[in-house]
């Protein structure tokens, strides 16, 4: 097959024939890189893009992406109180999500699914709004908070009102993951077969 000049090579593998064409994207690829589904044969651009969409995750990255969803949300929670400015405020919390996304892709790299996203979406939301009301029931209960008319809760409500700044901030948080997530999704797309 080698001597047949009317044979492509393979972009990424020069020394290789391209000798199959992608079932899903049309790209000619060797045998070598070529998956083979129940719909024909595909690049490993398409078989990774399909896999990420099904992937399950362990049990074991299950409980590693909850604990750092929730305890990096209960960080968050807390933290987003503390407003450096209008502008600065989501900022930092952008940087914070990326950096909370960074040690999830670290941990579980190149396990990337849409089930790993929610996940983390979920615990960061839940640890920052499970800190924020189990504080404000410790203060009750031992009498160093005074009642508010929403009781725990006021503290979710202390969210978005007076300013929106810490509500906008978590949601920069949860933001800044995603995107550290889907940047590192694709750049691992794009890495030779």
């Amino acid at each position: 097959m080698a001597g047949n000049k009317h044979q492509k090579s393979h972009p990424r593998h020069p020394d290789l024939c391209a000798e199959t064409k992608c079932a899903v994207c049309g790209v000619s690829i060797p045998s070598e890189c070529a998956k083979a589904i129940p719909e024909g044969t595909i690049c490993p651009t398409c078989a990774t893009r399909i896999d990420t969409r099904t992937a399950s995750l362990s049990l074991g990255q299950t409980i590693a992406v909850t604990l750092i969803g929730l305890g990096s949300g209960a960080i968050a929670g807390w933290a987003v109180e503390f407003q450096v400015g209008f502008f600065l405020t989501p900022l930092l919390a952008v940087v914070f999500g990326a950096l909370i996304a960074e040690s999830v892709v670290r941990i579980l790299r190149p396990s990337y699914s849409i089930r790993l996203c929610i996940l983390l979406y979920f615990s960061l939301a839940a640890g920052a709004l499970g800190a924020r009301i189990g504080a404000a029931l410790y203060l009750l209960l031992t009498g160093s908070y005074t009642c508010p008319p929403l009781g725990p809760f006021y503290v979710v409500a202390d969210l978005v009102y007076p300013s929106p700044i810490p509500g906008i901030a978590l949601a920069c948080v949860i933001l800044g993951a995603f995107g550290r997530i889907r940047q590192s999704e694709r750049r691992d797309r794009g890495k030779p077969c």
